[in-house]
């Protein structure tokens, strides 16, 4: 297992981001990956940051894959995705 970060762009509100990522936990639990925090960054809320822990960074990124439309749809700027992966 990995903890993974994503730090990323969104162009709708933190509020409304939040509401469509925390309806999709049953599909990334699904794929064994469990959300660890989520969060908007103060000075700038259309930075959002999530931590996951995952088998690995390719899950996460083979979820997002399946995931796109939703993710789109969310207001998450795909492009934007820095991923950063750390060991247990």
């Amino acid at each position: 297992m990995v903890t993974v970060h994503l730090t990323f762009t969104i162009t709708s509100s933190f509020e409304d981001w939040v509401t469509i990522f925390d309806d999709d936990q049953p599909q990334l639990n699904k794929d064994d990956i469990t959300t660890l925090t989520r969060g908007c960054n103060l000075d700038d809320p259309s930075q959002v940051r999530i931590v996951l822990r995952a088998p690995s960074l390719e899950a996460v990124q083979n979820n997002m894959a399946g995931n796109a439309g939703k993710i789109d749809g969310s207001g998450h700027v795909q492009e934007s995705t820095v991923f950063e992966v750390y060991s247990e």
